[in-house]
């Protein structure tokens, strides 16, 4: 409702920017040391992945620590790369803290307070991708802390601040708000443990390595867990690039390196990694990333595998069990 929606606004702190609030921006991380005990069992598990290979890069959503990787399983960017990532979206926190920026904040704050509840989907994607546009034009134009970061970079990193910060504000209003997601959620879940049996011979493709594709399955468990539509997007682009990666290294097994990649080839191993990893409210995140993610920004690779991914649903749903 518009009240606990200003109530959680307001636990925030008066200018709604409090880093203890960091799980409205996202999936709550894992303690230090958590981490570093996973670390550490990592690094006694991991192996070389095999000469010649080299392995997928898989991105890491914003403010999210990374998940361990199982042995033979394609190799995280660099450290470096991964903290400019995180950086990006605590400097653009830094950057509403900002006098200059005292106007957009309470712009975005009865955006967020204002906005009603049982919006149908695509409505309430228009309202919003209109508000982004607007206010993206006015930071960059009219705000000097923003418009002091206008190169191609710049714009990129508040663009991406921008609809991270209000849309996992709006996540509660606007994330599966009808019914019916729920209802096909649910659905869903029931094909999953109904089509339990299939394998790669039932999908007409060689079979691989079954562990291969956990880093994968663990992608697309992880999408529920974020609220921004760029975030859970960002584990769709992994779990698609580590398939790639799986079929690159199985081609080259079997001796027909170089061949060209087609639909026919990721399609099947998809399936597979979604049966495998049965995700949580899956047709509730895809359909969200969809209509949400900025449509400036959903094209190329993130259009591909999104449009994948749905193909994936539509066949779990229609096949026979």
């Amino acid at each position: 409702s518009p009240s606990s929606s200003s109530s959680a606004l307001a636990a925030e702190g008066s200018d709604g920017l409090d880093d203890a609030a960091a799980d409205a921006d996202g999936a709550s991380a894992q303690s230090e040391q958590q981490q570093q005990q996973q670390q550490q069992q990592q690094q006694q598990r991991q192996q070389d992945p095999p000469a010649g290979h080299q392995a997928a890069q898989l991105e890491q959503p914003r403010e999210q620590e990374q998940t361990p990787q199982p042995q033979h399983q394609p190799t995280p960017p660099p450290p470096q790369q991964q903290q400019e990532q995180g950086n990006a979206y605590t400097r653009f926190r830094e950057m509403l803290r900002h006098p200059s920026a005292m106007a957009v904040t309470a712009q975005l704050h009865s955006f967020v307070s204002k906005f009603p509840d049982g919006v149908p989907r695509q409505e309430a994607a228009d309202r919003i991708h209109r508000f982004l546009t607007r206010t993206q034009e006015s930071m960059l134009s009219e705000i000097v802390v923003f418009s002091a970061d206008a190169d191609e970079e710049g714009r990129t990193n508040i663009a991406e601040g921008l609809e991270k910060f209000l849309l996992s504000r709006l996540h509660a209003k606007i994330f599966a708000a009808d019914p019916a997601d729920r209802e096909e959620d649910a659905r869903l879940h029931e094909r999953f443990a109904s089509l339990s049996w299939v394998s790669f011979e039932h999908l007409g493709v060689p079979p691989v390595e079954p562990s291969l594709l956990e880093v994968a399955a663990n992608e697309l468990r992880r999408m529920d867990g974020f609220k921004a539509p760029r975030d859970k997007l960002v584990c769709i682009l992994n779990a698609s690039r580590v398939i790639n990666d799986v079929l690159k290294r199985t081609l080259e097994d079997s001796g027909v390196a170089g061949r060209p990649l087609s639909a026919d080839d990721f399609l099947p191993l998809l399936i597979y990694a979604v049966l495998v990893a049965r995700p949580e409210r899956l047709h509730s995140n895809v359909e969200f990333v969809a209509a949400f993610r900025h449509p400036s920004r959903l094209n190329g690779e993130d259009a591909y595998f999104l449009t994948a991914l749905q193909s994936t649903i539509a066949f779990i749903r229609e096949a026979s069990a």
